[in-house]
């Protein structure tokens, strides 16, 4: 505002804000134009994701998934044009005063940036891209506000003009939609931990020593564990044992065209079975199955979806045990 009292009260309020250069402006003005323009290309919301996974899930949260080093974006002005280029193209201009940035060198010469979480009389601890750092501060040499976003800038330059409609149709959306599963993602699907990246109900549906375990031996209807990757050709391993009738769905769900695949196939009063090796190759419009090593079964289904979230089904009395799941993407 080119004053320096009014300047100062400002950074005190709102925290940093400055003038976007003129080579950013441009950079702005040329992708609302190219956003705005009407084509015959559909953005495609799943991508969006992926895309957005990739260059802002690590800090920000969005439809409840996400960090929580920057805001969350969730009730944001997100569906303007102008808010998403502004900030994804320039974030220096604005930095909120709870989202300052505090540069940390240590004694070791190391520099920790981040948000200050706590601090206290002999800790500082600081929020960064990467985790929670907790610092001695006898071992802080300096400290100072940094005049940068934890956002990097640049984040957007590598995508196509598709994957950026892509990208701001999903950052602009109503609702959460499936995250397509790409070569970048795939060893998200299941970390071996928890069921993030999965529905279903707890009652039911739990992890154990990297396991999943499912439990339908009082469901009076099959219990389903929805994942949120949506696939195309892919291959699908696990290694699965169970009783009662256990099933991968592969490009969606039986209510919307789905194709299942046995896992197991016994009665639930049976004795669990050993373990069993599958691979689900997912093809054009075949599904190829692999058990143990052995060609086990082929589907060509008449209508197939080109592609659709992997689903893992137990009948009412069965269970099953699942683990060893890896995804890999034919691109």
């Amino acid at each position: 505002l080119k004053d320096k009292q009014i300047d100062a009260a400002v950074k005190d309020i709102w925290g940093d804000v400055r003038d976007t250069p003129a080579a950013k402006k441009q950079q702005m003005a040329k992708l609302k134009t190219m956003l705005e323009t009407k084509t015959d290309y559909k953005p495609d919301l799943s991508r969006g994701r992926a895309i957005y996974a990739q260059t802002c899930q690590q800090c920000h949260t969005l439809f409840g998934v996400g960090g929580k080093v920057g805001p969350d974006i969730t009730g944001s002005n997100r569906n303007n044009l102008d808010y998403v280029l502004q900030n994804v193209v320039d974030p220096n201009a604005l930095i909120g005063k709870d989202y300052q940035a505090t540069e940390v060198r240590t004694e070791d010469d190391q520099l920790v940036v981040g948000i200050i979480e706590r601090e206290d009389a002999q800790t500082l601890t600081l929020k960064t891209a990467g985790g929670t750092q907790i610092i001695a501060k006898d071992e802080i040499e300096t400290r100072k506000l940094s005049d940068k976003s934890m956002m990097p800038e640049g984040l957007i330059n590598h995508l196509t003009d598709d994957q950026m409609r892509d990208f701001v149709a999903y950052v602009g959306g109503a609702s959460q939609v499936p995250v397509l599963a790409t070569e970048a993602n795939a060893w998200g699907l299941f970390n071996g931990v928890d069921l993030s990246n999965w529905q279903g109900d707890e009652k039911h549906w739990s992890v154990k020593d990297g396991v999943i375990v499912a439990d339908a031996t009082k469901a009076k209807k099959a219990i389903a564990l929805i994942s949120e990757y949506t696939a195309r050709d892919c291959m699908l391993d696990l290694k699965v044992r169970g009783k009662g009738i256990v099933q991968v769905w592969v490009r969606g769900t039986f209510e919307n065209g789905g194709v299942g695949v046995p896992l197991v196939q016994s009665h639930p009063k049976q004795e669990v079975g050993d373990w069993q090796a599958v691979s689900v190759r997912v093809s054009g419009k075949e599904v190829h199955v692999r058990r143990n090593g052995e060609p086990s079964a082929i589907y060509k289904p008449t209508k197939a979806n080109k592609r659709g979230v992997i689903v893992f089904m137990v009948h009412p009395g069965g269970s099953a045990e699942i683990k060893d799941i890896e995804l890999k993407l034919k691109e």
